[in-house]
């Protein structure tokens, strides 16, 4: 009828919304977050080390998992992203962003109303400014892998399984 919106639109603009309102309160909160400790420096020298085609465990000392080096690889090397504190800041932002996008399409799925989904996503988002702390470490990608998995779960695709099990195991 005439005056509604389509749901698909309705989502469409909602994720505007949450896209501004992810963005307008993760940018201030990891650009002016520091840490009592200085972690950020040492993942930028490890990832830079392993870019330039050292070995892990061997070459580069790290505790974190070959996963994480290849996807910092995929965005750093492969991309050109380059490896500065604004730019790892900045995919810390997006990446927690698309996590908190990803929450209300996975909502969305589930047959949540919009408008509670878009509240519990703005809630889930608030909630993971710890990583602020730690800005271009592995929990931003596990927290994006994992929400990721559970989009995959919600929905019907034939190999949702195994792109879910793909997401775990990295």
């Amino acid at each position: 009828p005439r005056g509604q919106t389509r749901p698909e639109q309705k989502d469409r603009v909602v994720l505007i919304l949450l896209s501004l309102v992810t963005l307008l309160f993760s940018y201030p909160v990891v650009m002016t977050t520091f840490a009592p400790y200085d972690d950020e420096g040492y993942i930028m020298m490890t990832v830079r080390s392993f870019c330039d085609g050292h070995r892990l465990y061997g070459d580069v000392h790290t505790q974190y998992g070959p996963s994480f080096y290849l996807l910092s690889n995929v965005i750093h090397g492969w991309l050109g992203v380059p490896l500065t504190h604004d730019a790892v800041r900045l995919k810390t932002i997006l990446l927690w962003s698309l996590s908190s996008l990803l929450c209300y399409m996975t909502l969305r799925r589930l047959h949540v109303e919009w408008f509670v989904a878009f509240f519990f996503s703005c809630m889930f988002h608030f909630h993971m400014d710890k990583l602020a702390l730690e800005p271009g470490h592995p929990q931003e990608w596990i927290l994006l892998l994992s929400v990721l998995c559970l989009w995959f779960c919600s929905g019907s695709w034939p190999y949702k399984w195994g792109a879910s099990a793909f997401c775990v195991s990295l």
